[in-house]
């Protein structure tokens, strides 16, 4: 692909995503997401997780981890 201006910047995903059908990206994402997962199926995956910092402080809720 193409990017004759360079990458995005942040306010332009922003202004993308502000204006996509919720429902239709999130059934597009969970349709590739099965498709992607079914190929990974023998595969590994390596997944590192990351507590957020903070959080786990933030009184009687849990600290918020990110994959």
């Amino acid at each position: 692909m193409e990017l004759p201006n360079g990458i995005p910047s942040h306010d332009t995903f922003n202004r993308v995503f502000q204006h996509l059908d919720k429902d239709a990206f999130s059934s597009s994402l969970y349709r590739w997401s099965k498709e992607l997962l079914g190929f990974l199926a023998d595969k590994q995956v390596c997944i590192d997780g990351k507590v957020l910092c903070g959080t786990d402080r933030s009184g009687s809720k849990k600290a918020v981890y990110a994959l």
